[in-house]
Parts: structure tokens; sequence; C-alpha cells
């Protein structure tokens, strides 16, 4: 700037330093005002340099400050993502609603609790393991150390059994085991607090204890498959649980033969810690009584959520009509209405302290702090004490010695020496995250970008008001300071005409109207020069150097904010579709490879098709993956919900304990398969098992004869559970979906479990039961082996599409589409031009051309009606039927409503073209 501004100097005989300097800001911030322009050929040369400098400049700022506030990163991380996938993938697999309000739930409560972070899966992914396991013992140590069923075991134990631990959250008031909602391990506490209820007869239910932070709870679990639960559990409040499971306590039961004690003991141990808490129970009474007799303000109660409204509501108050009144209210007199108003602000802030200072109860490592010295402790550890008090000094009572100080008359200056009150602003971030977290709270849930954007404006529309108070109080300065000589009056106000030339204090009160005007011009100036805009209609005086001055502070200022809300912006963007960015890295990761290796172009087709699929049913992202998103028991439930009836038909599962099944379903991925994809081929080690959701699996003999096919089944169940090679190729006839377990992972789920002996045990009593259907199956290929009936089935053909049907993916289609779009872009630039710009008749080739357009949309929905096949949810639908069905549902009442000949009538009328151009409105 001051080498730009040198030459603009050089250039411009007689002109001042400030003038050169502002110009150059000016330029270089790509407002340009207009006021100073070049009037030479070099000034004109001069300013093709300075401003293709600026506009790098200024690009050059945006890009710096946009990747220092860009923290926005395209990752599977993003809690939108997760909630978008997962929500999608739920309600077309038509999982209740209650679940997908479980699942949103908690995202919210992950969110706003942990900004966002799972600490079990965040450890997992981005810590290397010698931290992680500092980190895990440091979350997890108060609970093992607090429990009495370990109080006894080796610190090695205890260690690994605080790395075993798995994180859960749990919304106010939700269910976190019922009688049917089987337990595979214990529960500790480590926020909030859980309700155990027992069966109290007649459908009624019993509160038995509540267990808080610290505590734990189905610690019998961990010895005993209970075949019933013994109890309901729930949470009372947004509650943090840390689950260990009980095949990972035997796990670590067979690492320390020593803490095998424990286990001879947990039932002694557990009923002992009833009685215990029986105790504590009597203990948190007495604590509760106490806690009632110290008169403390809960941090969720009600009361303080709307208490900090009222607060936030006062500071903004403060920070509006203090500088308005400064600025503006010219000669008016101190009013009884703005003394109470002002005070009345003074008291709800000096309670808001009074409360923060020694009863607004806060939390301590997940405990609840109510004791007043501590109270008061922590709010001098918070730093907004100094804040407060600075806030709190009444400079205004120097208006009692002296009334005004002209210009300033006394509501003037009263208001300037009450500006103090406005430094309680720096709390405003604190207070709207508070309000936010209130809103969701009680229900009110606001789209987190639209919050976002809110904030962001209000932050544009406070500084600009602050702006126009001071560019208008120079101004107002300077006319008084030259009251005597209008004609040394060099400010903008007196230039548009906004104060009088003949200005006195004291004297009339500037009407309403007149400060009105007053503040719309001088905002008017603000936005226009913060947004870089510069009009250059209302300028800074160029005579006046305070007015320069300002004006030239106030553009470093103006771009550092509209870079600001650029990159802001930028990441409220990059998040809108996070998903979508997703799947096009992931498919040109996949291009890149495929290219690099040399892929056959077969193969290519199949993984692009593949691709196409997962992003038209699951938004490009695994099914094992969106399971992983979600909470593990509402993944649990989830999986039993959709594939429980393939369970109970299933060998060994079906006889299987609640908690084991619930293990196994733990550790079934899920997948999708094309038509023509192998499940496995003859004669292959079975290693697999497949549940399958959706779609049909073809049997093949070594032929490629299909035999057999199938639906809603288990897939290679006799291979699998004998532990012997498939009898025959499995291929997918069409797309379907699986849920897959692993030959290993049904092992491991067993072994933790020590499940390994009963099974071996139910598989010498059960074993016939495989041998018989695997007879079948060789009967079945030997009876399909001969040479006519192989001949017959290897002609059949699957039934072919309809005749007069035109598939998306056609030739005939994509350029019908294309016009059509086409046709649209034309509709959307020449009917505006209709209506604005011409008062005219219609001309008959404009009708003619009109009316060929329409016609084409006409045939359009008699196509899509007729002829059009769709895809829906990722399946190819060639039945007329059933296309048409779909789209007489989605979108055949606004293309009816689009071909209403109303600009005919219009026409045949001989109405004008702006009333022409509204009947094509349709």
């Amino acid at each position: 700037s001051v080498w730009s501004s040198a030459g603009w100097y050089s250039l411009r005989s007689g002109e001042s330093a400030y003038k050169s300097i502002y110009w150059a800001f000016t330029t270089l911030t790509t407002v340009g005002y207009g006021d100073f322009v070049p009037e030479t050929f070099a000034q004109t040369c001069y300013v093709f340099v300075v401003g293709s400098v600026g506009a790098t400049f200024c690009a050059a700022i945006v890009a710096n400050v946009t990747s220092f506030f860009h923290d926005v990163e395209i990752s599977e991380d993003s809690i939108d993502h997760k909630v978008k996938t997962s929500k999608l993938f739920m309600e077309r697999h038509n999982q209740h609603q209650s679940q997908v309000k479980n699942l949103q739930d908690y995202f919210d409560l992950v969110e706003s609790n942990q900004g966002g972070f799972n600490d079990d899966i965040f450890l997992n992914q981005a810590v290397p393991e010698h931290l992680k396991a500092n980190l895990l013992t440091y979350l997890t140590q108060s609970m093992v150390l607090n429990c009495d069923l370990f109080a006894g075991c080796e610190s090695g134990f205890k260690r690994k059994l605080m790395l075993s631990l798995e994180q859960s959250f749990f919304v106010a008031e939700s269910v976190i085991t019922t009688a049917s909602k089987y337990l595979d391990g214990m529960y500790f506490v480590k926020k909030g607090m859980v309700e155990i209820f027992s069966d109290a007869g007649g459908g009624s239910l019993k509160l038995e204890r509540q267990v808080e932070v610290d505590e734990y709870f189905a610690e019998g679990c961990l010895v005993h498959h209970w075949g019933k639960q013994p109890f309901m559990a729930r949470s009372s409040i947004d509650t943090e649980l840390w689950f260990l499971s009980r095949s990972t306590f035997y796990i670590l039961m067979d690492f320390f033969p020593k803490v095998q004690l424990v286990l001879c003991n947990i039932d002694n141990k557990s009923r002992q810690s009833a009685r215990r808490s029986s105790m504590k129970t009597i203990q948190k009474s007495a604590e509760n009584f106490r806690k009632m007799k110290s008169n403390y303000i809960h941090p969720d109660n009600y009361f303080i959520q709307f208490w900090i409204g009222l607060v936030l509501v006062v500071i903004l108050y403060n920070i509006i009509v203090l500088p308005f009144r400064v600025a503006y209210m010219e000669n008016h007199e101190i009013t009884f209405t703005w003394l109470f108003m002002d005070y009345c602000g003074d008291a709800i802030l000096a309670i808001d302290v009074f409360i923060r200072a020694s009863t607004l109860a806060y939390y301590n490592n997940n405990r609840l702090v109510v004791e007043r010295g501590k109270i008061w402790s922590h709010y001098l550890k918070s730093g907004k004490l100094k804040w407060h008090l600075i806030s709190f000094v009444p400079i205004e009572t120097i208006t009692l010695a002296m009334p005004t100080l002209c210009p300033l008359w006394s509501l003037q200056f009263w208001s300037l020496l009450r500006i103090n009150r406005t430094f309680r602003s720096v709390e405003m971030p604190y207070f709207f995250n508070w309000v936010e977290t209130s809103l969701s709270k009680v229900g009110v849930k606001v789209p987190k970008n639209i919050l976002r954007v809110g904030k962001l404006l209000m932050l544009i529309l406070l500084t600009a008001h602050l702006v126009s108070c001071c560019f208008f109080m120079i101004a107002n300065f300077d006319q008084h300071a030259n009251a005597n000589s209008p004609l040394n009056q060099r400010n903008w106000a007196n230039e548009e005409g906004l104060i009088d030339s003949s200005p006195s204090c004291p004297g009339d009160p500037v009407d309403s109207s007149a400060y009105i005007r007053q503040y719309v011009a001088s905002m008017y100036f603000a936005i226009a020069t913060l947004t870089t805009v510069g009009y250059g209609d209302i300028t800074a005086q160029e005579d006046s150097m305070t007015e320069i001055f300002f004006a030239t502070v106030l553009l470093v200022i103006g771009t550092a904010i509209y870079t600001f809300v650029i990159a802001l912006l930028e990441d409220i963007v990059s998040q809108l579709d996070v998903t979508s960015s997703l799947y096009k890295e992931k498919l040109n990761t996949v291009a890149k490879y495929m290219q690099i290796q040399g892929i056959p172009d077969s193969i290519k087709s199949k993984t692009v098709a593949y691709y196409e699929n997962l992003w038209r049913t699951q938004k490009g992202i695994k099914g094992s993956k969106l399971f992983q998103y979600m909470p593990r028991s509402l993944s649990i439930e989830m999986k039993h919900d959709m594939i429980s009836g393939l369970l109970n038909s299933t060998f060994f599962v079906k006889d299987s304990a609640p908690d084991i099944v619930t293990s196994l379903l733990n550790a079934l991925t899920f997948e999708v398969y094309l038509p023509d994809d192998i499940l496995f081929y003859e004669g292959e080690k079975c290693d697999t098992l497949y549940f399958i959701y959706s779609g049909e699996i073809g049997y093949f003999t070594s032929g490629n004869v299909r035999f057999q096919t199938v639906h809603n089944c288990p897939v290679g169940e006799c291979s699998f559970f004998l532990f012997e090679p498939t009898l025959c190729t499995a291929k997918s006839v069409d797309t379907s979906e699986s849920f897959q377990l692993k030959m290993e992972d049904f092992i491991a789920c067993l072994a933790r479990n020590r499940q390994l002996r009963p099974y071996i045990e139910y598989f010498e009593q059960n074993k016939d039961i495989l041998l018989s259907a695997k007879s079948s199956t060789r009967k079945m290929l030997q009876n399909f082996s001969s040479t006519k009936m192989s001949k017959m089935l290897a002609t059949e053909k699957h039934n072919p599409i309809p005749k007069g049907v035109i598939l998306p993916s056609s030739p005939v289609r994509e350029i019908w589409d294309a016009a059509a779009l086409m046709f649209v872009v034309i509709f959307v630039i020449k009917i505006p031009i209709q209506i604005s710009f011409s008062d005219t008749g219609v001309n008959r080739f404009e009708f003619l051309l009109d009316s060929a357009l329409d016609l084409f949309f006409v045939v359009d929905v008699y196509a899509r009606n007729m002829h059009f096949a769709v895809t829906k949810d990722g399946f190819l639908v060639t039945n007329p039927k059933e296309f048409r069905k779909i789209y007489m549902t989605k979108e055949f009442r606004l293309d009816a409503l689009s071909i209403v000949p109303a600009s005919i009538v219009g026409y045949c009328a001989d109405v004008d073209r702006r009333t022409y151009g509204f009947l094509r409105l349709f």
C-alpha cells in the first residue's frame, strides 16, 4: 500500500499524502469508491498495474485466511455425513422411526457433549498405540478403581481391563436394557445417571436404585448367560457408559489366572455390592438433602437456560442502543424510560454475577459441585470476573457534576459514559452456545449451518452498526466545530444534507425521522465498505483527514471481515455435500488404480457399476461402514430386526443363548452383490456364511447350469458348519444384499464366549441335519447332470425387456433428457424477459416457438408415463405398470401442471406480452 500510494502521489501533483494512501487502500482492497480516479494517460496506465496487483493481493488474503480458518476436512468423520447416510440406510430398509430418532439423538449427543468425537473410535483411528493406552487409562481409571468387584485384583489386570472398555452414549430417557434386550457384559457410568427398575407385576415397574458416576451395573452378566433380564435399565439424563463384554472378560481371565478367584467370588461380591449400594442409597439421600439445603442452581435447570437468554438480550441491548444514542440522539434529555431500561439491564447483569459466583453449580470430572466456596473459586478461575468488574464501574455518575459535554448533550454524554457496559460482549460466543444447547435439549433443533450463517450475519450487522455510529459522529463533530464557518464544514453528512448547517448545543432535539435517515445512510456506507462493494455515492470527504483516515482503517477491517466471511462460508458449503465429495474421491481413486494396473474393460465396467449402485442405494458407503457409524447397541438391534427370521432357521444359531446371538450379530458384515457376482465357486473352502436379506441367489452346476434359485435364507450353511468345500457355485441373479459371517469371526466369537466345547457337543448331536441337507443337494446335482436337462436349463433366458420400453442408459433417453434440460433453461431465461422488458403484443413466430416447446413437454409427460424405465433404490424398473406408478406418485402432478395451456388461451385472447409471460409461468 505504501509503495502504491507513493507512485500515485508522484503522478498527482498537489495531492496530499494521506489521500494517496486512501486511494491505494481502496484500490488494493478492490473497494474502489470512485471518489479518486485517474485523470491522465499515465495515471490510467498506473491504475492498470495497481488494480491487477490489488486483485491478486485480495485473492491472496482470501486464500490465506480461508486456509487458516478452514478446519473442515472432507472425511468420513463428518457428523452430518454419518447422520445422512445412516438415516438413508435405515429408512430404505424400513426401520422403525423410533430407531431413526434414537440414531439422530445419539449423534446430537456426541456432537453437543463430545464435539463430534466418540472417544473409542477416535483413539482407535487417530492415536498411536502407546498414547492410546495412556489416554484410555486416564478416561477409565476412576470407574475401574472404584469398582468393588475388582478391588483385590492385580494392577496389570486392572490396566488391561481399562484398555478393553467400549464407550457408548444414551440420551435422556433411553432404554439401555429390557427383558428382550439382552446383555453380554457390564456397564460403568462415566457421566449421567442410570435408573434400575424391577418388574413389580401387572406390567408396572419399581425403581430399585440409581447408578451414578463411577458406579456400575449388570456385573452378574459377566459370569451368567441370562435367559431373561432380571431388570430394566434406563438413562435418566444424557449418559456416557463404558461397556465390558463377557468375552473380553474371559480373555483377560485366561491371561491372569490369579484373577480367576474373582470369577469364583463375583456372585458373592455382587450381593455385597448390592448391600453397599443400599447403604450408598441412604448416603445419597443424605447428600441430596444437604444439596437441597445449599440452595444451588443446577446448570441443566430450565430457569438457568431462560436466564442465559435474558442476559444475552441485555448485552445485545447495550451493544446496539448505547452507541446509537451517543451518535444520533442529539440534544435529547435523559428520560425516566431510558433510566428504567438501563438500570433494569444493570440489575439483570448484577444478578447474573451473583448467580455465577455463588449459586450456579458446575460439573467437575462428571460430578456436580454445589459448595459455594468451590463455585466462587471456579468463577475466579474462569477469568470473567475482570470483565464483569470493568462493565460495572459507574462512570456515568460523572454526569452528577458535569451533565453535558457539548456537542454531546445529556442523553448522549450519559450513554457515552455507560459504554463500558458493552464489555460483556466478550461472553457472547459462550451465551450463543448455551442458548443453542438449551434449544436442542427442549427439542428445538436448528440446522447447524443455519446457526453458523446466523452468527455470521449478526457479526456483520453489529460491526456495521458500530462503524456507522463512529462514522456519523466524526461528521457531526466536524459540523459542530465549524458551526460558525459553514464553508469549512467538510464532512460526508453535510454533503448529503443529513445535518443542520447551523447546529447548536443545546438546541432542538433531532426528531426521529431525521436520525433514522442519518442511521440508514451511515449503515449503507458501512455495509458497502465491509462487503467491499463500495458504490461510491457516499464516501469520506476528501478534505477531511479524519474521515479519510477512518475510512482507510475501515478498508483494512472490511477486507479482514470479508475474507473471514468467505472462509466460514466455504466451510459451510464444504459440509453441505461431504457425502458426494467422498464418493467422487473414492471413485476417482479406484479409476486411477485400475488404469495404472491395466485392468481389463470388463472388470472396470463391473467395478464402476458396483460403485454406481452403491451410490444409489447407500450414498457410496459400504454397509459394514454404515453399521460402524451407529452405536453398538443400535447396530445389533437393527441387524436383528433385519435377519431375525434367518437366524431362527440357521444351524446352531437358532438354539444359541441370546447373548451368543448378540455376539454373532456384532461380527456380521454387510455387502451388496450385482447380477452375476460370484459368492463362492464349487470346490472352494467355505469360509463365509451368507444371510441373503434381499435379492435372489442362483446355485449353478460345474457346467454353469442354474438348478436352484433361493432368496431370504442362509446360503452355504451345510459346507460352512461341516467345514467342507462347497458343492456348487453360488451366483447373484439380480442385485442382492447379504449379511456375512466369516469363519474366523465365528470361531473367535465361540472362543471369546467359551462356547467351543458346547458347539462341538451340539454339532455331534445335530450333524445329521447338515448331512441330510448335503445329501439332498448332491442328489439334486446328479439329477441335473443329464445332458437333456442341462441343455434345457442352459437355454433358459431372463425375461426380456418389454417392447417399447426405453432404458435410462440408452442413447435416445440421454438425448431426450439433454433436450429437456436445454428447453427448461430457455424457459427460465425467456419468461422473465417477457414479463419485465416489454409491453407489446406477442408476435406469431414467438407463439409458435413457445407452442412447439410446450408440445415437446406434453410428449415428455406421455413418454415418462408409458415408455421411460426408471431406477429406484438402485434397481432398474422396466415393467410399465411399475414405473408408471412411480412416475404418477412422484413427478406427475408438477409435470401435469406445467403443461396447462394457459398461455395459448392468453394468446387467443390477445393479451399483452407481459400478461402472456405471467401465464407461461406454469
